[in-house]
């Protein structure tokens, strides 16, 4: 089995494993904002190569690798203003290195929707516009914050060229998320813009994420 088609079974398995752990995770109830305090599973990575040296090496103990999925509840319109209970649950996001992101496409009469009717398109474009209106308002203050430091940088200094790389930096995610109305990690980077952005900012929606569909109870 090729290691191409190994990371595809691996990812296949924890799919499975992910959903089966979170329909346990997080209070099941029929109103908005029942889950408020984000639930915790730990997932065991499947991974022949994994079993294979297990097998070949008989070590004392196993122990895998584990993804540490959190149940935080879904964002709605105007939780980039603390809308609801918007706030928390961002700050829950920020926190995570990656999104799975869970959408209902099922009707249900016994299961209410918070805006009133199901809607995938909607609520995936809610998701994706409230995040990025954090990143925005984030990345307004961090430019605030360095063009005030940045008004008295030279030209010779290495360190005050790169300060001054790193505001360019940061204001070209500034037009990305507003003028171009793109998530971060959809715009072209250098490797050097990609280093700064990695060490310097936060953003939530230059994390990987992976559209999970549930079309049934």
């Amino acid at each position: 089995m090729s290691f191409q088609i190994q990371v595809y079974h691996a990812l296949f398995c924890l799919i499975l494993i992910f959903y089966a752990f979170i329909l346990d995770l997080g209070k099941a109830a029929n109103f908005p904002y029942a889950t408020i305090d984000p639930e915790e599973a730990r997932i065991p990575v499947p991974d022949l190569r994994f079993d294979w040296l297990c097998e070949v090496y008989k070590p004392a103990s196993r122990v895998p690798a584990f993804l540490t999925c959190i149940d935080i509840a879904g964002l709605t319109a105007g939780a980039s203003t603390g809308e609801g209970l918007g706030n928390a649950f961002l700050s829950h996001v920020r926190a995570v290195d990656g999104i799975f992101q869970v959408v209902r496409a099922f009707d249900d009469a016994e299961v209410t929707h918070v805006v009133g009717d199901v809607d995938p398109s909607r609520d995936m474009e809610i998701i994706s516009t409230e995040l990025r209106l954090k990143d925005i308002e984030w990345v307004q203050k961090a430019l605030e914050n360095l063009k005030k430091t940045g008004r008295s940088l030279g030209n010779t200094s290495l360190a005050d060229r790169a300060k001054k790389e790193e505001i360019a930096t940061v204001e070209r995610v500034y037009k990305v998320l507003t003028e171009e109305g793109k998530d971060v990690r959809k715009a072209e980077w250098t490797n050097k813009e990609v280093n700064l952005l990695s060490h310097q900012v936060c953003f939530e929606m230059k994390k990987s994420e992976m559209l999970i569909i549930n079309p049934a109870r």
